[in-house]
């Protein structure tokens, strides 16, 4: 077996450095390298890599929602109230007027 290909692909390992779940990284990493150095492909190892993360994200996702639904909530709440106050200074002049009375109840 040459050298060239007992090393794995440097983004995919990369990757899974900087991106990966921090609970077991070491430990996933090394089995990976493992697993590659006894033949597996490069395909195989950046599906592995690919599924590593995006279980990373699905875990963080889990971990994190009621503030990641909280924090989308208030935004949009923000921006009804934001809405509603615009459109009101916007008809603001025509409740006087009765024939443009309509134009606030919109």
């Amino acid at each position: 077996m040459s050298n060239e290909r007992s090393q794995p692909p440097t983004l995919a390992v990369f990757l899974l450095r900087h991106l990966g779940p921090k609970d077991n990284r070491e430990v996933l990493i090394g089995d990976l390298l493992e697993s590659f150095r006894e033949g597996r492909s490069n395909g195989w190892f950046w599906r592995q890599v690919l599924i590593a993360l995006l279980a990373g994200v699905s875990k963080g996702l889990r971990l994190h929602w009621p503030q990641i639904c909280f924090r989308w909530n208030a935004r949009n709440r923000a921006r009804i109230v934001d809405r509603a106050s615009a459109r009101d200074r916007a008809t603001q002049g025509f409740r006087h007027f009765p024939a443009m009375a309509f134009v606030h109840r919109i």
